[in-house]
């Protein structure tokens, strides 16, 4: 009987240990698989790493290098249908694979956010040219309803046709909900100078 007693309670720590251990275990996968989002106060060493896992840019040399970089995610947005009732749509946007995570997040927020705001074209990666400093390049760039939030420099447009905030449903407002979420996730949005890209959010700010 007490042999029997002994062998129980072996079996039973065992038992325990090994329950214990595929917790950790289970712990510890949790946290190395954590999704980490950027945020608007984020410095450029930690972008730098987050995107390219280094203390420096890498800069793509072709196309085909850098769309090995990019993945293609899908977002739910609100549009216009035929009878302009606001409906719910997909998106699909290619960006690089470090920061989708991070766009995800931003057009989930743009997506519940009161103003509905209504996108009808989105997109990211763009190859411009191996010369090019664009950020379209590394697929850490956004533009959003390029028509109704035109590109401009002084009065000379450079890029789509206008912006009408508060006319146009498609043109994105200084305060709203799309330079709200861009920005809570570190993206900035496309002024520089005397040149205003309306259509245009950036990671690197550029």
């Amino acid at each position: 009987m007490g042999k029997r007693i002994i062998r129980l309670t072996i079996i039973i720590c065992v038992m325990f240990l090994t329950v214990c251990c595929l917790n950790n275990q289970s712990s510890d996968v949790q946290a190395a698989t954590k999704v980490t989002y950027a945020y608007k106060s984020e410095s450029t060493k930690n972008k730098i790493k987050r995107i390219f896992g280094t203390a420096t840019k890498i800069k793509y040399k072709s196309a085909s290098q850098a769309k090995k970089y990019m993945t293609t995610i899908k977002v739910k947005v609100w549009d216009f249908n035929s009878k302009k009732k606001k409906v719910t749509k997909t998106k699909s946007i290619t960006v690089h694979k470090n920061i989708a995570p991070t766009v995800k997040k931003i057009f989930e927020e743009i997506y519940k956010g009161k103003e509905k705001f209504p996108i009808h074209s989105v997109s990211g990666f763009s190859w411009r040219g191996n010369n090019s400093k664009s950020e379209h390049n590394w697929g850490v760039a956004i533009d959003i309803n390029p028509n109704e939030n035109y590109m401009i420099q002084g009065k000379k447009i450079l890029a789509g046709k206008f912006w009408k905030p508060g006319k146009n449903p498609y043109s994105i407002k200084k305060n709203g909900d799309v330079v709200k979420a861009m920005e809570k996730y570190g993206f900035k949005w496309g002024h520089w100078g005397n040149r205003h890209d309306y259509m245009h959010f950036s990671y690197f700010g550029n």
